[in-house]
């Protein structure tokens, strides 16, 4: 394997789980809900009109939008599909509990969302507000920035027992305390492993204590947990990846014959179909991008893969046209027009004369953070050599791109992805970050998939064998 991404999945699940707990009650699917308020400093907008998304929490199918006016006050009317329902505002999203016939009112500032409390009026104002504290409240520092490893342990010790607090502060059903006690301990175990695996690629040396490998040590086959529970979920994904990934390496090492795709290993070491497909759809896309022969990699997955999801198989597909048709030496997927940190814009075609490491990031990719040491170590072994690294945004706010690139102090030639349907970017099939590319000065393809700057040892394996 060439690539290791389960680090940047998971991040990438973390904050994504970090909003999204499941709590299910019976519900009719005929009475209506009335919903009201007033939100301010809302950045999505239609012909002018700004918005909110209601979307159902448990299909998360959208159900409708809501049209603001100028002062952003509305009321609407909701066609219930059930009792729980996500508000996006374009900044951040939530999770409301709606009672059938009941109205309910909200008014906040979406610039303020996580430092200024939220107005909630309406039936089941113990549900709600304890949703939306939860949510104001969710924290994402995974890695422990600016922490030691003992101040990042008591960080998340804290931030577990004031969940647990939190739980009792409002009056919950009993049902749902009992829930969300079980929810807040998968939490507090997914930042914990996610820490570890974070040191562990820190320092290869590294080895969790016998109280983590302890508090570690879980039932990963429990299928009504892994349906309810969103961290959960991660943790049973997770532990079957590093399985999966064990496996792989200790294959590779013996005769060809034996050795298998990671999509026959899944199918042998994930027993339960239901927890196979989930898990497949979470990885699939980077078992396909990691693999030496994409083509019976895919076949592999059209085998061993059973799940519905529509989409997901259009995902696949889609990457396997792709990667198949991206070889060594042929033309790279061209981008015109890219917005440059040195002002005007930028063509694939005016770099030509130099190699180019290109780095696809975006704003909100933690683990491209966690990469930029090892860029900027990267950048200052390359001077003087022929090649450019090429740092690309795919941030859909231009200013965000320009802050970010100050708050990282971002060396060398930065770009910003000009539209969406990128050519560039959709013929890369890029579809997680931080990706990695190197193209020759003629603009060819030398590795669609290139090592990571922390992955020294492959890289340096692959830019000594280039005429730099």
């Amino acid at each position: 394997m060439k690539i290791n991404q389960r680090t940047s999945f998971k991040l990438y699940y973390a904050l994504l789980i970090s909003i999204m707990f499941s709590w299910s009650t019976t519900y009719s699917q005929t009475n209506k809900v009335i919903l009201s308020g007033k939100v301010t400093n809302v950045t999505q907008e239609e012909n002018g009109r700004p918005f909110l998304i209601i979307s159902d929490y448990h299909q998360d199918t959208v159900i409708k939008k809501i049209y603001l006016d100028k002062e952003g006050n509305f009321l609407d009317t909701i066609n219930r599909t059930g009792n729980d329902y996500r508000i996006e505002d374009g900044r951040f999203n939530f999770r409301l509990h709606l009672a059938a016939d009941s109205k309910n009112q909200i008014e906040y500032d979406a610039s303020k969302f996580l430092t200024v409390p939220i107005n909630f009026n309406g039936p089941d104002e113990n549900i709600n507000n304890y949703y939306l504290d939860k949510r104001q409240k969710a924290f994402i520092d995974v890695y422990g920035e600016n922490k030691t490893e003992a101040e990042q342990r008591k960080f998340l010790n804290e931030k577990y027992e004031q969940s647990l607090q939190r739980i009792e502060k409002y009056k919950l059903p009993d049902s749902l305390k009992k829930f969300e006690r079980i929810g807040v301990r998968y939490e507090y175990l997914n930042r914990l492993n996610i820490y570890l695996d974070y040191l562990s690629e820190k320092d290869s040396s590294f080895l969790p204590t016998s109280k983590d490998q302890s508090e570690l040590d879980i039932n990963y086959s429990n299928l009504s947990h892994y349906r309810q529970h969103s961290y959960y979920r991660a943790l049973v994904d997770d532990y079957n990846s590093a399985q999966i990934d064990k496996t792989f390496k200790s294959l590779s090492l013996k005769p060809r014959k034996e050795h298998k795709t990671k999509f026959r290993l899944t199918n042998e070491l994930i027993l339960d179909e239901n927890i196979r497909n989930a898990f497949l759809e979470r990885y699939g896309y980077n078992f396909l991008l990691e693999s030496d022969d994409v083509k019976s990699n895919y076949q592999d997955f059209l085998s061993y893969y059973s799940g519905t999801n529509s989409s997901f198989k259009e995902v696949m597909l889609d990457a396997n046209l792709r990667l198949t048709s991206l070889k060594k030496g042929t033309p790279s997927p061209k981008f015109h027009g890219y917005k440059s940190s040195d002002g005007g814009t930028r063509s694939l075609d005016d770099l030509k004369g130099s190699y180019l490491y290109i780095d696809v990031w975006a704003e909100w990719c933690v683990n491209c953070w966690v990469q930029l040491p090892y860029l900027n170590q990267l950048e200052k072994e390359l001077r003087g050599k022929n090649i450019k690294i090429i740092g690309i945004s795919i941030d859909k706010d231009e200013e965000i791109w320009k802050t970010t690139r100050q708050k990282h102090q971002l060396k060398g030639i930065q770009l910003l992805v000009n539209k969406e349907n990128d050519e560039f970017i959709l013929g890369y099939a890029v579809n997680s970050i931080p990706r990695y590319i190197i193209i020759d000065p003629n603009g060819n393809i030398v590795d669609y998939n290139a090592p990571r700057p922390s992955e020294k040892e492959e890289l340096w394996e692959i830019l000594n064998g280039l005429d730099l």
